[in-house]
This record gives structure tokens, C-alpha cells and sequence, in this order.
């Protein structure tokens, strides 16, 4: 489990443990048995990782309900050029989905960060464990691509399910907005995200 989680290879695992019952005196020169190798290693993480896939598939029975919320990251992606494999940085859309009860279900890298793609990811997953039937309730942050009444991802959702969930929307995008439209209503809008455009916030600026 630790080798999985910190990304150890199956050699330095059974190099680390080997060296460790040494230390112990577990293995010594006379007594060999429980010397680990690295097959033994990759067999006992298969192992490990059957169990807890099959756990996971018992759990995701009882999921009535998701939440999701996304983020950009800058990834790694190999692509070729001239018949050449070179590494680039690219911007992706990572969305991560948990049940009613908080509990990891998956992740997803949409094609985009529109309500469409978003849904289709999700509506993916569902009909790949055969969830469409059971999900009652989608909850998610309150920003426009996720619950605009024409194209967010949730109206989106429900029309691939073709029915109606209950939302559950976080509202603290909501009460960003009366302080920002207070703000434009007095300063002005603001030229760049980290400037000011208004004769207030750039003396608040220049005093903070």
C-alpha cells in the first residue's frame, strides 16, 4: 500500500524490506527464507489493489447520489513531432466525483470545461456501473457552467439521464456576487484579473 501511494518501484520496495528484516534480524546469514524480492513485491501489490477495486465495486452500489468539482492543471503529455516523442505542458480540465456519503468514486479529464463535456464524463462513469438508474441527487459549486438553466453541466446531466435530479448547490459563489456588483457599481469593473480600474481600489491599493 505504501510502495502504491509514494510511487516506489517493486525493486526499491523489496530492497527497503529486505534491508529492514535485516536490521531486525529477521534474515541472517544462516536464515535466508524471508528474503523479498521484487516479484513477490509485484504479486503482493496486485494483490492488494484486487481488494480494493472489489470493495470499491461493492460500495458503488449503495450511490445514490454525486458531487463533483473541477479545476485547471497543468499536465504533462507526451506528443510526436517529426516522428519524435516530445514531453509539452498542457492546461487540462480534471474533474473529481465523490458520493453522498464523501467517499472517492473517480476522476475524469473532460474534453473541455464546458457543461456538455463535464456531463458526458460523468454520464460515462454512471453508465459504465450501471448507476444511471440509481443517482437521485447531483451536487456541485454554483458557478454558470455548472447549473446554467441552458447548457451547464447538470441540465446537461439530467438530459442524458432523461429525468430530473436534485440539486445541491454550494451558494457561497452566489453571495459572492452582491459585494462584486456593489464594487462595480462604485469603482468600476476591474481592467485585469490582479488590477484595479476604479479611483477607490487604486488607493486601496497603494495604502495596503
Amino acid at each position: 500500500m505504501a510502495a502504491d501511494r509514494y510511487g516506489v518501484s517493486n525493486r526499491a520496495t523489496a530492497a527497503i524490506v529486505t534491508a529492514t528484516l535485516i536490521d531486525f534480524g529477521l534474515i541472517t546469514p544462516e536464515d535466508q527464507n524471508i528474503v523479498t524480492d521484487k516479484n513477490k513485491v509485484a504479486r503482493a501489490r496486485q494483490k492488494y489493489r484486487n481488494q480494493i477495486q472489489h470493495k470499491e465495486m461493492v460500495e458503488v452500489i449503495d450511490v445514490t447520489g454525486i458531487y463533483f468539482d473541477g479545476r485547471h492543471d497543468k499536465t504533462l503529455s507526451n506528443i510526436t513531432i517529426n516522428g519524435k516523442c516530445r514531453t509539452q505542458t498542457s492546461v487540462e480540465e480534471h474533474i473529481v466525483v465523490i458520493d453522498q456519503n464523501s467517499r472517492y468514486l473517480f476522476h475524469t479529464t473532460p474534453e473541455s470545461g464546458h457543461g456538455i463535456n463535464i456531463a458526458s464524463s460523468i454520464y460515462t462513469y454512471l453508465q459504465k456501473n450501471r448507476l444511471e438508474r440509481e443517482i437521485l441527487l447531483v451536487g456541485c459549486d454554483g458557478t454558470n457552467v455548472n447549473v446554467g438553466w441552458k447548457n451547464g453541466s447538470i441540465v446537461n446531466l439530467e438530459r442524458m439521464l432523461g429525468r430530473e435530479l436534485q440539486w445541491a448547490v454550494c451558494l457561497l459563489h452566489t453571495n459572492e456576487l452582491p459585494l462584486r456588483h456593489l464594487f462595480e457599481y462604485f469603482d468600476g469593473k476591474t481592467s485585469v484579473p490582479n488590477s484595479f480600474s476604479g479611483p477607490i481600489n487604486k488607493s486601496l491599493k497603494k495604502t495596503l
